[in-house]
Formats: C-alpha cells, structure tokens, sequence
C-alpha cells in the first residue's frame, strides 16, 4: 500500500507542481540558506511582492513547506528562498541536504500577502523566518522600516548585512511579553505622519500580540497585514 501511494503522490505532483532546478547554494550566515531556483514555467509566472511558494520536500509524498520568494526574474526564469535552518521539520532536512543540481518541485507563486500596493511608509514586524518577506517589501517600498525579533541577534543582524537590509532596521531580543518589539513599533509609527500599512509575519504569537497591542493606539490605527509563519509546537504555518 505505501508503494501505491508513493507513486500516487508522485503522479499527483506531475500534475501540480512545476519541476525546477538548484543552480545556487550559498551559505550567508549561521542557520541561513539562500538558493536559486530556475524553470522556463518561471518566465510565464505573475509574481507578486508576498506571495509564496510551495517546495515539496520528499518525493513519494504531497508533503510541502511554504516559502516566500525574494524576488522574481522572468527573464531568467529564476527566483531565489531563504530558509532559517532551525528544529529537524522537512524543510530544514531538504535544505541540508540541497545541492546544486538538485531537482525539485514547487507549486505557485500563489497568493499569501499582497505588498504591490503597500505604502513606502510601510512599518514591518518579523523574525528570522521572515527575511525574505521583508526582502521582497523593500522591493517594493524601499523605505520601509524593519523592526526583527531575534533569539541569535549576531547572526542575524550578519544576514541582514549581507542582503543590505540593515537600514532603517532594528533587531531586538525575541522575549515572551514582546515589551521592547511593541515598544519600537510604537516608536516607529509614531516617528511619521500616517496612515500606515503594518506588515506583521513570523511567530503566531508576535502576530496576536501586535494584532492586540495596535488596538489600543486608536490615533495611529495602521492598517494591517498579517501572516503567521510559524506557532510554538506546531509544524510549520502556510
């Protein structure tokens, strides 16, 4: 029965997934991976700045984990992931194990938040697992500003360096009651006239808390955009 349903997925994917290839591994700081993937179904694709991407992550199996794309190249046909390398999920296995070369199947880009029309006022609230949102944000509001929580703060404030997304960006230390997070973001969208767009992804709870805390600053009211990537003991969020 397993090997029935093996080459079921398998004939399933063929039909719903895009085969593409790794052209690029590279290593840009403790935990973090980025690669380039290519496709010619990649110059046809209509991407949008938040979308994501599905990576199945074993064949035989349905089995994918989302990620959002940096960027889009339709030319090329090539887009590039960012993976936090963190726990023993069947994300973190494929991208320890990817080479170049490798083979793999991906659905979308599909829609999961839309920042084409986001102001470039825009505040953004993350972690590490969401650098390539906020990647693709400064694409389309280059003067956004970035507020990440982080338990590594070295290593990533090493990656943002790297991406050249360290202006106008703080890094502050992940903690359970958010007070600094909450604390900065207030700060920032206080620092400039509004309204605001407020981009919010990463730990469920950080979403909830900003969700909260947002209500109760009725005279800068942003409006929200949120996407949670991940909550404490569950496998990862689409």
């Amino acid at each position: 029965m397993a090997a029935i349903a093996s080459r079921l997925s398998d004939m399933v994917s063929d039909v719903l997934f895009t085969p593409a290839r790794v052209t690029e591994v590279t290593q840009l700081a403790a935990c973090f991976v980025k690669i380039r993937i290519v496709s010619p179904a990649f110059r046809r694709a209509q991407w949008t700045a938040g979308d994501k991407l599905q990576l199945r992550t074993r064949r035989g199996s349905l089995q994918a984990r989302a990620y959002t794309p940096m960027n889009w190249d339709n030319i090329e046909g090539s887009t590039e992931l960012l993976a936090f390398l963190h726990g023993d999920g069947p994300g973190a296995r494929w991208f320890d194990d990817v080479t170049v070369g490798t083979d793999c199947d991906v659905f979308g880009p599909s829609s999961s938040l839309d920042l084409a029309k986001v102001a470039n006022s825009t505040v953004f609230v993350g972690d590490e697992t969401s650098v390539a949102l906020g990647h693709a944000l400064r694409i389309v509001a280059p003067d956004a500003v970035c507020i990440y929580e982080a338990t590594d703060i070295a290593s990533l404030c090493t990656l943002l360096a790297v991406l050249k997304l360290n202006e106008n960006t703080t890094v502050v230390a992940a903690s359970r009651d958010r007070a600094t997070l909450l604390e900065e973001l207030r700060k920032a969208l206080e620092s400039s006239p509004g309204p605001h767009d407020l981009v919010v992804s990463g730990d469920a709870a950080t979403v909830n808390a900003v969700r909260r805390r947002a209500r109760r600053w009725p005279h800068l009211a942003p409006r929200i955009k949120a996407r949670a990537y991940w909550a404490q003991g569950r496998a990862g969020l689409s």
